[in-house]
């Protein structure tokens, strides 16, 4: 049996929409909202700027808050001298040393740079 081109073509197209039937999905209005708002751009940079934005509140309460510092030094001191033509003796000295400094520093007034500064990332 012989098709026409034109039942042929038609049979093709036929094939054609089945299969890309087979491949579309359903989605509620909800789910389609969901996507676009999960991967619109523009939405996307929106957020990462209000994050930013409400960065500032932490930095600015951090002017209430102590710094800590600390350094330290560690160090061996060692001398040695061998035996000598004229005075026949023989010299050993060791040491050790070690330096530990802690500083902390709390605000107690700054004039009112912090107070100013939280009040003006809240806003």
């Amino acid at each position: 049996m012989r098709f026409s081109s034109g039942l042929r073509g038609v049979a093709l197209a036929a094939l054609a929409f089945v299969s890309c039937m087979a491949e579309a999905r359903a989605e509620s209005l909800n789910d389609a909202l969901i996507e676009a708002y999960r991967k619109n751009p523009t939405l996307n940079a929106s957020r990462a700027g209000q994050r930013a934005t409400d960065e500032a509140v932490p930095q600015a309460l951090s002017g209430w808050r102590p710094t800590v510092n600390a350094q330290g030094t560690a160090g061996v001191n060692e001398t040695y001298s061998g035996p000598s033509a004229l005075f026949g003796t023989y010299n050993d000295t060791a040491g050790t040393q070690e330096n530990l400094t802690i500083k902390l520093d709390q605000p107690l007034f700054r004039g009112f740079r912090t107070i100013e500064n939280t009040a003006s990332a809240e806003a």
